[in-house]
């Protein structure tokens, strides 16, 4: 009898452990069981930290677009002020300008790429399709300039879904896809598939010139680029590098068949 209490004592607190364990790993947003009075107080307490925890990144986020948007303005009147400058003849002031511009910009969207990632984004429970994100991203990249056009190759189950938000998904399918379509010579081809462990395995491959194996650490770092005559600013595979950080997933760089750079991304499997 007395073990039979002891178990139905213990009972709630193992309750709690499993759901706390399932808030971890993004298979729930709160506690939601049925707890005797002793340990509800606690259950609230946790509940409501989550909930500022996410009006705290939802605040965030706000105000690092207005940061974005409230610095648009004047970096433009400083960009056409440098082409004013460089047209009257003052090339060593207009680069001096030139170089300011670039380094808030870079700060800026450091920032903002810090403030899309959140708090332990790890636990979200969302599920998002990967086929249409990324069907949506390439839509948008046919329409970029190229000398030569892409000929992009999607392989991808209508059904399969990661555990991660629309927007940051968005945003790494994105990042990567761009840059493939920069190296690219004519192909581009992304596959989805599912792995082992309840996972889901992207892979994006390009036909361009690849990077050196020894230089694979060194593209993932924040602001660095192996070529610097190309435009952008390094960022994008630095923040990608960060989101799936945050997420406890894994970002892999490798050599694919046709001797250009491929990024494999394994992801927790979402619901369907």
């Amino acid at each position: 009898a007395l073990v039979v209490q002891v178990w139905i004592g213990l009972s709630p607190l193992k309750q709690m452990e499993r759901e706390i364990r399932e808030l971890q790993d993004g298979k729930r947003q709160k506690l939601t069981g049925t707890y005797p009075e002793e340990i509800a107080p606690v259950v609230r307490e946790i509940n409501e930290f989550i909930t500022m925890q996410e009006l705290s990144t939802e605040r965030g986020r706000r105000r690092a677009g207005d940061l974005a948007h409230g610095f648009k303005t004047p970096l433009t009147i400083l960009a056409a002020t440098a082409r004013q400058l460089e047209e009257q003849g003052a090339s060593r002031s207009a680069s001096l300008l030139r170089q300011q511009i670039a380094l808030m910009n870079h700060h800026v969207e450091r920032e903002l790429a810090r403030a899309k990632i959140g708090i332990a984004p790890h636990r979200t429970s969302e599920s998002t399709p990967v086929k249409p994100v990324i069907e949506k991203i390439i839509a948008t990249l046919k329409h970029v300039p190229r000398e030569r056009p892409i000929d992009w190759r999607l392989d991808a189950p209508v059904h399969l879904a990661v555990r991660m938000e629309r927007g940051d998904l968005t945003e790494i399918c994105g990042n990567l896809l761009e840059n493939a379509h920069k190296w690219a010579r004519k192909a581009v081809t992304v596959s989805a598939r599912t792995g082992g462990d309840d996972t889901v395995i992207i892979e994006i491959e390009d036909d361009g010139p690849g990077v050196p194996r020894e230089q694979f650490e060194l593209i993932l770092q924040r602001g660095k680029r192996l070529d610097e005559t190309v435009r952008g600013n390094g960022l994008g595979l630095a923040i990608v590098t960060d989101i799936m950080a945050a997420y406890k997933y894994r970002l892999e760089p490798y050599h694919n068949s046709r001797g250009g750079l491929g990024m494999r991304l394994n992801m927790a499997a979402g619901a369907a």
